[in-house]
């Protein structure tokens, strides 16, 4: 998957310093060792962003963290400035949703002050311009040209400036869909736009991403992607800062042991998602599935 939702849409260096001085604070328990290296610390802050799957696994872990006696702190940033912190001891811990090669020019920037701890999602990821099953005549990007009006001549999009964004402008204008408009928006209002038009049963086409519940729920197709403009094979990653993670190895232990198949993540996604406060919803996912969860905690 490309840089998610909004991977460049904030990237100036007063902006991403401003939201790093911000965040520094709030992890000052974690104070650097005479090397410049982090203590351990019962103190853990973890970034994170809006996208569906991020929000869901960083709320299960800051209550499996919580059970375990630390003291959880979570900062919201986009990307451009939440590897900025990720790379400084004492702003952030760790980030549970980097997509690689996609998210590699924000890794590469800071590899020497970063520690991958692998590859937590088993399941396949993809993105790509997504209609209701029931659409059966769209299937390509020539038939949502030939039924663009049934669209309202509308591709629903996500944030603006977000490189998902960019790519799907290219998707339609390689492959010649003229008479659709791709609309920004954000994510909430995008999905939004997809359950109002899925219960009444109407014709509705999104920028999308998969592992997301929404593929379950409204059972979605892509529009077929050949030349793979928005089509892509990335693995997810959790990025640490470094000598946090040196200093913490059983945290970092337990993470490396985290792993979550596309019916597993797609059962906390809709958890999450349904329960009006987003801690409820992990807590109830993780209290069904707690021998998952101890798998992790050896």
């Amino acid at each position: 998957m490309s840089v998610k939702k909004l991977a460049l849409a904030v990237s100036s260096v007063a902006l991403a310093g401003a939201a790093i001085t911000g965040c520094g604070a709030s992890n000052s328990q974690n104070t650097s060792n005479a090397t410049g290296g982090a203590k351990a610390s019962k103190n853990i802050t973890i970034g994170w962003l809006g996208w569906t799957e991020d929000v869901a696994i960083t709320y299960l872990w800051k209550q499996i963290l919580e059970n375990k006696g630390y003291h959880v702190s979570l900062k919201e940033l986009d990307p451009g400035p939440l590897f900025l912190g990720l790379s400084n001891p004492n702003n952030l811990d760790f980030f549970m949703d980097t997509w690689i090669p996609s998210d590699s020019i924000f890794v590469n920037k800071y590899k020497a002050k970063l520690k991958d701890l692998g590859v937590w999602y088993t399941g396949s990821s993809s993105q790509g311009i997504a209609v209701p099953q029931y659409m059966k005549n769209v299937n390509t990007p020539q038939d949502l040209q030939k039924y663009a009006s049934e669209f309202g001549n509308t591709v629903v999009g996500i944030e603006a400036g977000s490189e998902e964004m960019t790519a799907a402008q290219k998707w339609l204008q390689d492959y010649g869909v003229t008479n659709m408009h791709l609309q920004s928006s954000s994510t909430t209002a995008m999905l939004t736009s997809l359950e109002r038009a899925y219960q009444q049963h109407k014709p509705v086409a999104v920028v999308m991403w998969t592992p997301h519940w929404a593929f379950t729920k409204y059972h979605l197709k892509y529009i077929k992607d050949p030349d793979k403009i928005l089509a892509s094979d990335d693995s997810i990653h959790i990025e640490a800062n470094g000598n946090w993670a040196n200093a913490n190895p059983q945290v970092t232990k337990w993470l490396q042991n985290f792993k979550l198949n596309a019916t597993q993540l797609s059962a906390l996604e809709e958890d999450v998602n349904a329960a009006s406060d987003k801690q409820q919803g992990a807590n109830k996912w993780l209290q069904q599935n707690q021998s998952l969860v101890n798998s992790w905690l050896k």
